[in-house]
């Protein structure tokens, strides 16, 4: 794993802690079916934004791997810390 493939699994699970805070804040506010639209969609940001650090260091990394880099970080985290957050505000 190179220096930028752990750069892309911190920061995805960093923005996990904040989109699971939002989906929490959002499911107390709305209905709880907003929230995993809403993740879904930070991911996509966040891997949109991170793909040039990731295939700078692969180049020979495909794209399904490059998208999927991570997925399993960020959805444990987001997961945990919507059920903590939510647990807290509701």
């Amino acid at each position: 794993m190179g220096l930028r493939e752990l750069t892309a699994y911190l920061v995805k699970a960093s923005i996990g802690v904040l989109a699971g805070a939002a989906s929490a804040y959002v499911s107390v506010l709305a209905h709880w079916a907003l929230t995993i639209p809403l993740a879904a969609g930070v991911y996509l940001l966040v891997t949109y934004a991170t793909l040039g650090l990731i295939r700078r260091d692969n180049p020979h990394l495909t794209g399904r791997r490059a998208w999927t880099l991570a997925v399993g970080a960020y959805s444990t985290v987001w997961l945990t810390c919507w059920l903590l957050f939510y647990n807290l505000i509701a």
